[in-house]
């Protein structure tokens, strides 16, 4: 996805029966954690600063108990741990209970409401169905939901969005919280002369090199790079400030609004 950075925890088997992935905006300001990666839970993980603490965020899918394969409370346990004291995790528990308006309980919500309360954890869920089952005999619920730790300071609300073709409709949660951003990388900066700038490439640029060979594409590649670097460092008009008042710069029909 263009303008996103994508971190996945993929089953350890390699199979599709599970995993799950974050998709984050890179001018974000984020690291990447080691994803949990266990048999009977996935989770991809992503550090980063909300309101200038470090939170950790976590994409979490635990596939149905079957048979041969049960979600165990210590392991829930030790994923809770791993997020650390600050997080936010949100996913597929495949887990109902009252607690987050299920419409029934299952043995995995009463295994994560326990969790919950062991480690005074927040949940945050909507108030309508997440998941509506191909097989009609099966009612929808609420299988979709977030538990954090320390997000009371930031209030949130919770809405499904009713799109996409999946059998689970898209949750989102809104925080009151700010995080860090990259700062916008740019190779011009206000005041800066684009004539100078456009004479100056146009001069320093040769187009009859030869184009023959891929040593001779990137031979021409890199010297148009260094062109336009150049050509942009020379065309930036130097800000000269007084001792009493600031030149602000404005473009010249904004300037005649003033005379």
């Amino acid at each position: 996805m263009p303008g996103y950075k994508t971190y996945r925890a993929d089953h350890p088997s390699g199979s599709r029966e599970g995993g799950s992935a974050i998709f984050i905006k890179t001018c974000i300001k984020h690291s990447e954690m080691l994803p949990i990666r266990r048999d009977e839970v996935q989770v991809a993980r992503v550090k980063m600063k909300i309101n200038d603490n470090d939170y950790n965020i976590g994409s979490f899918y635990s596939a149905p108990d079957r048979d041969n394969r049960h979600l165990r409370l210590n392991t829930l346990w030790d994923t809770v741990r791993e997020m650390g004291p600050k997080f936010l995790l949100g996913g597929d528990f495949n887990a109902k209970h009252p607690r987050w308006a299920s419409a029934t309980t299952n043995p995995r919500g009463r295994l994560l409401h326990e969790t919950v309360l062991k480690f005074n954890l927040e949940v945050f869920h909507p108030m309508e169905p997440t998941h509506y089952p191909r097989n009609t005999r099966h009612s929808p619920d609420i299988l979709d939901i977030f538990i954090g730790k320390d997000l009371s300071n930031m209030a949130a609300t919770v809405d499904v969005h009713h799109s996409l073709s999946s059998d689970h409709y898209p949750v989102m949660v809104n925080f009151n919280g700010l995080p860090t951003c990259n700062s916008r990388v740019t190779l011009t900066h206000h005041p800066f002369d684009w004539k100078r700038y456009s004479d100056l490439l146009n001069e320093i640029t040769d187009l009859s090199i030869p184009l023959k060979t891929p040593q001779d594409i990137d031979a021409a590649v890199s010297q148009l790079t260094f062109n336009i670097h150049y050509a942009a460092n020379e065309a930036r008009t130097p800000c000269h400030y007084t001792t009493h008042r600031r030149h602000i710069y404005s473009p010249p029909h904004i300037e005649d609004l003033h005379m």
